[in-house]
């Protein structure tokens, strides 16, 4: 399941652009504030059980971070009782912290899925950054490299078998739109990864389009990485 979460600024404050580290921790934050085991759960589990999209908005870029007046979060979940226990939380305490900067929930509202009928293929965008990693090769991948379809494939089918303790019946395909993409790099735990930005077409069963609605794609989503949403 997919929520959409409207932020304001309060303190009207630029945020660095490391961002992500300091919302999964508010988020896991307010998980606990409800069910404090449900969040250890979550913080030690190496299953993917969340994803969050990178802050979406208009704002003013300097070289210390950006600063956004108001922003978008989406947040996503393959456990019902994640979502349920942050949802409930936020609307009882609209508080959501990124650091030390405070920001007011304005609104919270379930997001659509996404489509899982489609017979031509999928075109999804990323909302937050793709971290692929070919262990053969021992490198961090772009979207427009060779590899990056395969090694895409790889890990979608390696992350559900994990998640959801079975393997996908079907094959998964992947076509990268390399005219989209943008490199990025980005820091997290003062460790910097290679990730892009970018849209691809994909063909899976209707099982792995709905874990990857809820779970992403690529390492790391639950530190907001490989979160999609469909492209026109």
């Amino acid at each position: 399941m997919r929520l959409a979460v409207e932020l304001i600024n309060l303190d009207n404050k630029i945020i660095p652009y490391d961002y992500p580290t300091a919302v999964r921790e508010s988020i896991l934050g307010i998980v606990h504030q409800k069910d404090p085991s449900l969040a250890g759960r979550l913080h030690d589990n190496d299953a993917d059980v969340f994803n969050f999209s990178q802050l979406l908005g208009r704002g003013k870029a300097s070289e210390d971070g950006i600063r956004l007046w108001r922003a978008r979060l989406y947040v996503s979940s393959t456990s019902l009782e994640f979502i349920k226990a942050f949802a409930t939380t936020v609307m009882l305490d609209p508080l959501f912290k990124i650091g030390e900067i405070r920001f007011a929930v304005s609104n919270i509202q379930r997001l659509p899925e996404l489509p899982s009928n489609s017979r031509n293929g999928l075109k999804l965008k990323t909302l937050s950054p793709i971290i692929v990693r070919n262990k053969t090769l021992d490198r961090y991948l772009y979207l427009n490299d060779l590899e990056f379809p395969d090694s895409l494939s790889y890990s979608i089918k390696h992350r559900f078998e994990r998640t959801c303790g079975s393997s996908p019946k079907g094959d998964i395909t992947i076509n990268p739109i390399t005219e989209t993409f943008h490199k990025k790099r980005i820091k997290i735990k003062n460790e910097f990864h290679n990730c892009s930005l970018g849209e691809l077409i994909i063909k899976a069963p209707p099982e792995v389009i709905q874990f990857i609605s809820d779970a992403g794609l690529g390492m790391k989503p639950k530190f907001g990485f490989g979160f999609m949403g469909v492209a026109k």
